[in-house]
């Protein structure tokens, strides 16, 4: 007669057919596992998101800056006047040309020349000041919705008026 060969154990549950699944307690441990894991992925994806916006944010600051930068500074360095008057500055060029910055409602800074055009120097403009010290040089301070403040001065061509 000898030994019985009937599986046990691993191989009586796998290989006769009867297994009886996962138990309660290894698909509590396998919920709590991929939890953490999709709130750990979450986490991430969101701090992404929150820095993407941030630097979204501030380059579009640095590109206004930028722009401020050079439509004015062409402008005052060539300037022979400049004037401030309810908000708005007014600058004459050397060869005759005028213009009055200002910002609108819509949260922009333009440029409105005298013989007519407009054009557009920076958007998302919360605010702005501009001071003419000394008719030598004109004080730029401009806040953006963003909350950046960009400041600068630019000296006048012929020393103002």
């Amino acid at each position: 007669m000898g030994l019985s060969r009937r599986p046990y154990g691993f191989l009586a549950r796998n290989c006769l057919g009867n297994d009886p699944g996962m138990s309660l307690l290894e698909v509590v441990v396998s919920l709590a596992l991929s939890s953490m894991l999709v709130a750990v992925l979450i986490r991430m994806a969101f701090a992404s998101w929150i820095g993407t916006d941030t630097v979204r944010r501030q380059s579009e600051s640095w590109a206004m800056s930028n722009s401020v930068d050079r439509m004015l500074g062409d402008d005052c360095h060539s300037a022979s006047r400049a004037s401030v008057s309810g908000g708005n500055l007014y600058i004459t060029r050397m060869d005759g040309q005028s213009f009055r910055y200002l910002a609108n409602s819509s949260g922009q800074l333009v440029r409105i020349g005298q013989t007519g055009g407009t054009a557009v120097v920076a958007t998302q403009v919360a605010h702005w000041q501009a001071k003419v010290e000394d008719g030598r040089a004109v004080d730029i301070v401009v806040t953006f919705t963003s909350g950046v403040t960009y400041e600068t001065q630019f000296s006048l061509l012929a020393g103002g008026a």
